[in-house]
C-alpha cells in the first residue's frame, strides 16, 4: 500500500474527504508515528550491517535506523559471536590488560565497543544483527 493510499484510507475513515477537520501534514505525521511506534515495541524489521575492524580501534558506529542489537559477531578466521557487557564491567575488564580477538561488546551513544581491543584490521570483521526503525514515508508513492 503507497503512503497516498494509506493517507485517503485514514481520510475516508475519518469521513473528512474534504478534508475539512484534518490537515495532510496531520495525517503523514500520524501514520509516520504509528510505523514509528510499530518498528519500536515489535522489532518486525530486521537488518544486517557489516564494517571493517582497524587495528587499535574500539568503537564502531552503528546504523542510525537501530531500535536494538540482536547479535554482533567478529568475523576473522572464524566467527565468534560477542557477549554483550555493560559499561561498569568494561571499565572493570579495561582494567586488566588483554591482548585477545573482541569477546565483548557494549553498546553506548550510538556505538558498539569491543573489548579486548582488535589488534589486527579485518575487512567486513564486525557483523551486526539489529531492528531497525520504519523507514519514514514522505511521497505519496513511497511503500509501506
Amino acid at each position: 500500500m503507497t503512503f497516498g493510499e494509506q493517507i485517503a484510507e485514514v481520510v475516508r475513515k475519518l469521513d473528512d474527504v474534504a478534508l475539512k477537520r484534518y490537515r495532510p501534514d496531520q495525517i503523514k505525521r500520524w501514520l509516520n508515528q504509528g510505523n514509528y511506534d510499530i518498528s519500536t515495541k515489535v522489532e518486525p524489521l530486521e537488518e544486517t550491517h557489516t564494517q571493517n575492524i582497524v587495528s587499535g580501534t574500539a568503537a564502531y558506529n552503528l546504523p542510525l535506523d537501530i531500535v536494538s542489537i540482536k547479535q554482533v559477531e567478529y568475523v576473522s578466521t572464524s566467527t565468534v559471536v560477542l557477549c554483550e557487557t555493560n559499561l561498569k564491567d568494561l571499565n572493570i575488564m579495561k582494567s586488566k590488560s588483554l591482548v585477545a580477538p573482541p569477546i565483548y561488546f557494549v553498546q553506548w551513544d550510538g556505538q558498539v565497543t569491543l573489548y579486548p581491543t582488535p589488534t589486527a584490521n579485518v575487512t567486513n570483521g564486525l557483523k551486526t544483527y539489529y531492528y531497525r526503525l520504519h523507514v519514514l514515508l514522505e511521497n505519496l508513492t513511497d511503500i509501506s
